[in-house]
């Protein structure tokens, strides 16, 4: 590299240094949208202040996980409330690596209601749902916003979904009635190790998900779905952000096994 190139890098490097994880997460979405409209590597790095090996990391994330790969991944321990003490611990535990069942509590998700019933044994009172609320963001188990990473890349395209296509598919399943329901992923910083956790939004704000110990794989996807399907009265039907993941052999053959009870609708954006 000659000093010319390792001073435009350096500069590039401090420049990124500077800015917050949501700006980053956005220069990250402007660099692939460029790339996508026909610039190199090159060109795109010189665009956006980043250096040539950045550009071709994001471009493999993007490859693996669609826009899921360049959002910000928070970092550091999570901020668990104290106020209630250990007991407020050992439920974000029993949260991250049981399921409702094996516990005695309905479902075979987690959802609002039965992190209530959890809470209030583990803490000896009832809790509300406002309470839930406040220790899952404390747990970083917030619930995202269904298709935010799509709004993200491009706010017009995900403004026109959701004023037409989300509403044919509404109309196309509720003959059915399924369950409408859209896929997130998310992850919980802890420490020794990251929790991977699997979100259903209804459209309603109403959620549900499942812990699962590392990165999220097909085989964690099917198990994912599989519980849906248990735990849901009604067939599915699943929204997600395309990614590499959801086009998988394995899960395609699932959707086919499952006779129509589930059925997974990915929006390219």
């Amino acid at each position: 590299m000659t000093s010319m190139a390792a001073s435009a890098t350096l500069t590039a490097n401090m420049a990124g240094s500077r800015l917050t994880p949501k700006e980053l997460e956005a220069r990250r979405v402007r660099a692939i949208r460029a790339l996508t409209a026909g610039k190199s590597q090159s060109e795109v790095a010189a665009h956006v202040g980043a250096s040539r090996a950045s550009v071709s990391k994001w471009v493999d994330r993007y490859r693996d996980d669609g826009v899921e790969g360049l959002l910000a991944r928070r970092r550091g321990r999570p901020r668990v409330r104290q106020a209630e003490g250990a007991p407020g611990e050992v439920v974000l535990a029993d949260l991250l690596a049981h399921r409702p069942g094996s516990l005695g509590l309905p479902g075979t998700l987690w959802t609002q209601q039965n992190i209530s019933s959890l809470m209030s044994q583990r803490l000896g009172s009832e809790v509300s749902r406002w309470t839930v609320a406040r220790y899952c963001a404390d747990w970083e188990l917030r619930a995202p916003q269904p298709l935010a990473s799509l709004e993200l890349v491009d706010a017009a395209t995900a403004r026109r979904w959701f004023t037409s296509e989300y509403r044919a598919l509404k109309a196309r399943f509720r003959r059915s009635n399924a369950s409408i329901l859209f896929y997130e992923r998310t992850q919980v910083n802890r420490d020794p190790r990251e929790t991977a956790v699997q979100w259903l939004i209804g459209g309603r704000g109403d959620w549900s998900f499942l812990a699962y110990p590392s990165e999220i794989d097909e085989r964690a996807l099917i198990d994912f779905f599989t519980s849906a399907l248990q735990h849901f009265a009604s067939p599915i039907a699943v929204i997600a952000l395309d990614a590499p993941l959801l086009r998988g052999e394995r899960l395609r053959q699932w959707l086919q096994r499952s006779d129509g009870r589930a059925t997974l609708e990915l929006v390219r954006p």
